[in-house]
């Protein structure tokens, strides 16, 4: 995931020294969104179907970090209660 970021992050002029500071930094969170907006539209999306907001996660989610079960299911109330104020900070449209 980080090369994909660093890409991005390059091409809109966004500095970074890894993974930490690119999924943490807001103008870069809010050109995911909208690539992800972009490509929910050309793929028919309606609208109660598009994403509102978007958390990107340093952490690698392993059974072992406990964000996916062994059968690498979601484990949604671990991963609820770890980002709970990412998560209301991108629904919220704040920072």
């Amino acid at each position: 995931m980080e090369p994909v970021l660093k890409k991005l992050a390059d091409s809109n002029g966004i500095k970074g020294s890894g993974l930490d500071d690119y999924c943490r930094n807001k103008k870069l969170n809010g050109i995911v969104l909208k690539e992800m907006l972009n490509v929910g539209k050309s793929g028919g999306l309606a609208g109660i179907e598009m994403i509102e907001g978007v958390v990107i996660a340093p952490d690698e989610w392993t059974p072992e970090s406990g964000l996916v079960t062994s059968a690498m299911k979601l484990n949604r109330k671990v991963i609820t209660e770890k980002y709970k104020k990412e998560v209301e900070q991108a629904y919220s449209g704040s920072s």
